[in-house]
């Protein structure tokens, strides 16, 4: 009989999760991300963050072609290391 008592102390913890769950998923759906809508202000970012953008896609395409070309290890040697 306590198995069945512990079993209905659970039961309201998994349907306010679920509650909760379920206005999370309701918020966003009502109040879509704002994804391609841009201000004025970020506006003149655009083009610094299409040059990260860049570069961290050639480093990682450099990146996965030298793992493919040794069995998925990337080594770095000591003297490829810049000391400043």
């Amino acid at each position: 009989m306590s198995e069945l008592r512990n079993k209905a102390q659970v039961t309201p913890y998994i349907i306010l999760g679920i509650v909760i769950l379920g206005l999370v998923i309701a918020y966003f759906a009502i109040n879509p991300l704002k994804l391609g809508k841009t201000s004025e202000t970020e506006s003149q970012f655009v083009p610094v963050q299409n040059y990260i953008q860049d570069c961290i896609t050639s480093v990682f395409n450099d990146a996965v072609l030298i793992s493919s070309m040794q069995a998925g290890y990337i080594t770095v040697h000591e003297s490829s290391i810049l000391v400043l």
